[in-house]
């Protein structure tokens, strides 16, 4: 479908779990030139009683996607409720378990981050990312610390650019073909450029 994905980044919460379905039908119909690398977050919205409701979302994330273990799963954003060492205890233990390779964050500032990075450490496990906004327009990373702290851990920043993009995409009633021309558009959009690509801690990858 897609001639050089290398990313696909998409959450639980896209659609209640559609964006993950489709995505996994279209995964499931090799309709992607490789395998790219598949991204997901988990939402610690308040319903959700302890972190240990991470666990089975994770399952589910594997089941709607089709696949046995998720590249990188993330914390979708930061929770008033979840403490972040319970959070990154139980993302230890979906690495160890097998159903994840690396786990990341989203819109965490510079404490949260070494804070998440350190406590995931305490189990051998290494904090792989944040997705923040970011670009040329919105550069708070810059000043706010967060820069400078993933440089410092090594941790990669995930440049997004939420807040300019449509936020909702209709695909209730899109045909198979409908909805795989709107995944392409958005995966399209989501490959990083040759010079955001760079190898290291800190380095930035553009994503929506």
């Amino acid at each position: 479908m897609v001639e050089g994905v290398t990313l696909v980044d998409t959450a639980e919460m896209y659609g209640n779990g559609a964006s993950e379905r489709i995505i996994g039908e279209i995964l499931c119909e090799g309709a992607f030139q490789g395998r790219p690398v598949i991204a997901t977050k988990f939402a610690p919205l308040p319903y959700r009683f302890s972190a240990k409701s991470l666990l089975s979302a994770v399952d589910k994330s594997l089941e709607r996607l089709g696949i046995e273990t998720i590249d990188l799963y993330q914390i979708h954003f930061p929770s008033p409720i979840f403490k972040i060492n319970a959070l990154m205890d139980v993302l230890a233990e979906t690495v160890k378990a097998g159903k994840v390779r690396r786990v990341g964050v989203s819109d965490y500032g510079a404490d949260q981050m070494r804070r998440a990075h350190y406590r995931l450490a305490s189990h051998g496990v290494s904090l792989a990312s944040n997705q923040v906004e970011y670009s040329l327009l919105r550069r708070a990373p810059e000043t706010n610390g967060v820069l400078e702290a993933s440089r410092d851990l090594g941790v990669t920043l995930i440049a997004s650019n939420c807040r300019t993009m449509p936020r909702t995409i209709s695909l209730s009633r899109a045909g198979r073909r409908s909805a795989s021309r709107v995944i392409s558009r958005v995966v399209s959009s989501r490959r990083p450029s040759r010079s955001s690509a760079s190898k290291g801690g800190g380095s930035l990858r553009s994503t929506r």
